[in-house]
């Protein structure tokens, strides 16, 4: 699968496939690549340094390519929650089984979104970090690249929320909250 695969999806209605966790992190490649492109048009014109414009760019590129394979990650981690959900419970052995998988797989589920939170929060920084010497020709790109690097942290926030009640490890859900504590500080003006 392929993020188009997983962008086609996320566009059908009729598929519950694909959620809020690709789409988060669909979100954080697109704000890389205005937030990237903003970074790139002033090299040569002044304001910000050539070589930070470049450096700025090549870290965008980066996370894009992160963030486009989290939107697969995030799908194929929903669809081990789906098979572990479909595994046998007919005996006291069979239901231990499921239930660790469940919880396995939720972790796993968790997990991706954190990561796209994460790429989502670096896009946002190198944003912050050109702010002031961007091209301003390129206002509507920027600021429309920064809105989608935060709405793919809150998107990335929320799915890990999402599947936290299939984590029964309290040491495992602590970790994730605290990363959704560490994500939430990173919207903060």
């Amino acid at each position: 699968m392929t993020y188009h695969d997983v962008l086609d999806k996320i566009l059908d209605t009729g598929d519950a496939t694909v959620g809020g966790g690709s789409a988060a992190a669909l979100s954080g490649a697109m704000a890389a690549g205005l937030i990237g492109m903003a970074a790139l048009l002033p090299v040569g014109k002044g304001g910000l340094a050539d070589e930070t414009c470049r450096q700025v760019e090549a870290r965008c590129k980066e996370l894009r390519a992160r963030l486009l394979a989290g939107c697969v990650d995030d799908t194929s981690a929903y669809s081990g929650i789906v098979a572990a959900y479909k595994l046998p419970k007919a005996t006291e052995e069979e239901k231990r089984a499921r239930s660790q998988a469940i919880q396995v797989a939720g972790a796993g589920a968790a997990a991706v979104p954190r990561d796209t939170g994460r790429g989502c929060r670096d896009v946002y920084a190198l944003g912050l970090s050109i702010r002031e010497g961007y091209n301003k020709n390129a206002a509507s790109d920027f600021e429309y690249g920064m809105e989608l690097a935060a709405l793919g942290i809150r998107g990335a926030i929320a799915n890990i929320e999402a599947n936290l009640p299939l984590i029964k490890d309290e040491a495992v859900r602590a970790e994730f909250l605290a990363d959704i504590a560490e994500l939430k500080e990173d919207l903060k003006p």
